[in-house]
């Protein structure tokens, strides 16, 4: 299972898991798009875009991801389907997204996510890999 969602009143939360912090943000990238879109089937890789988030630990690292992800979506239009973490440790990640512009005419939208919160915030290491969670205010 890469992610479920959390109910949350008035919100929506995300639980995400991974074997590795790669994993876990590719996993948390991939769980928000399928909030914000209907069919995530209707994204096409035409395009790659290149991101390098610095933070001062790891829950803002996740945090500030999500942030530049939802930053794009709302304010670029771009929708994101597949996602490489190239490299990435604990205070810096550096990733690809592959996806496409907004076109109304195959895309179809689930849910407005307004801002990535820190309430809840949590990225864990566990026994059987990494675990996170976090909330969405929509």
């Amino acid at each position: 299972m890469k992610h479920e969602i959390m109910e949350h009143t008035a919100d929506v939360g995300l639980r995400v898991f991974g074997e590795n912090l790669k994993e876990l943000f590719a996993n948390a990238a991939d769980g928000l798009f399928a909030l914000i879109v209907e069919d995530l089937g209707t994204i096409q890789h035409e395009r790659a875009v290149s991101l390098t988030v610095n933070a001062q630990d790891v829950e803002e690292l996740f945090a500030d991801w999500l942030r530049e992800l939802l930053y794009l979506c709302n304010a670029e239009r771009w929708l994101f389907s597949k996602f490489e973490v190239l490299d990435i440790d604990s205070k810096r990640l550096k990733a690809r997204c592959f996806g496409e512009p907004y076109d109304a005419s195959r895309h179809a939208w689930e849910m407005e996510i307004k801002a990535v919160t820190l309430h809840r915030l949590r990225v864990e290491k566990a026994e059987d890999g990494w675990r996170a969670q976090v909330i969405f205010d929509i």
